[in-house]
């Protein structure tokens, strides 16, 4: 016998607080009613997410660079910081 997990709880979607819904007579409930909110677009929104923190953490990184004087030309002619 098969236990079926419990609606209780938010929706899985980053940022929605939606009660879940089960998806099917035997599917777990992991996503809320809305039709957006499914396994594929729940990915790419947590990867937009992490890839937003990563290109902050870099802009922050490379301002402290430029603040302690390490970094002379933060565009670069080529693309490329150059390190003084």
């Amino acid at each position: 016998m098969t236990q079926r997990q419990s609606t209780t709880g938010a929706c899985r979607f980053p940022g929605c607080d939606q009660p879940r819904q089960p998806t099917s007579p035997h599917g777990h409930a992991v996503y809320c009613d809305n039709p957006a909110h499914n396994k594929d677009t729940a990915y790419r929104a947590r990867y937009r997410a992490a890839v937003a923190a990563q290109t902050q953490e870099l802009q922050r990184l490379r301002e402290l660079l430029r603040t302690a004087g390490l970094v002379t030309d933060p565009a670069g002619a080529n693309g490329a910081e150059q390190v003084a």
